[in-house]
């Protein structure tokens, strides 16, 4: 019997609780529709006001992400790659030869032994290497292009950069998240 009772108190105060917040939200919504002439003070109403979050838009997110990658497409089509001046004659290009000896012997480690982290770093560093050894034998220029067209390539870029800032919310949504981020990990 006293199970019942238990469960009835319960089921009271959850009602109790519903009829609390219908009642807080048809004051607010008086509120709106009156213009502000309720019980509630104005600073409440200026904490309501302050902590809407900036309007998100997945459009202009989404629309921001293509024009960037239109701009970077514009970008890499101007730029042009070569390498050395004096590596057509074997003379500028550092070459790569002796880094493929500790890459084979950490590959050969990595076979006797796979669960050795010395053989996977060697191996690891020897990859890196020889992909910055080739990015760095590598030159990159702009051929002669008009105002215009260094513009016209440019101008995406810098829209796309924009749309996404508005899409994520803008700047002041932006600096709340940096905020909630940044004061939620403080130890306090």
């Amino acid at each position: 019997m006293d199970i019942n009772n238990e469960k009835n108190k319960k089921i009271l105060d959850e009602l109790n609780q519903l009829e609390l917040e219908v009642q807080l939200a048809n004051e607010k919504k008086n509120m709106m529709n009156k213009g502000g002439s309720t019980n509630l003070k104005k600073s409440n109403l200026e904490s309501i006001q302050s902590a809407t979050t900036p309007l998100k838009s997945d459009f202009q997110l989404f629309s921001g992400i293509v024009l960037m990658l239109i701009g970077l497409l514009m970008l890499f089509q101007h730029v042009r790659v070569g390498t050395g001046a004096l590596a057509f004659l074997g003379l500028g290009s550092g070459g790569f030869g002796f880094i493929l000896l500790p890459l084979l012997v950490g590959i050969g480690w990595i076979f006797y032994n796979p669960k050795n982290k010395i053989a996977w770093f060697v191996t690891a560093l020897a990859l890196v290497l020889i992909f910055f050894s080739i990015l760095s034998s590598l030159i990159m220029y702009f051929p002669t292009m008009s105002l215009m067209s260094t513009l016209i390539m440019l101008l995406p870029l810098s829209l796309g950069a924009v749309m996404i800032l508005k899409g994520l919310g803008g700047p002041k949504a932006i600096a709340q998240n940096f905020n909630k981020v940044t004061n939620d990990g403080d130890p306090k």
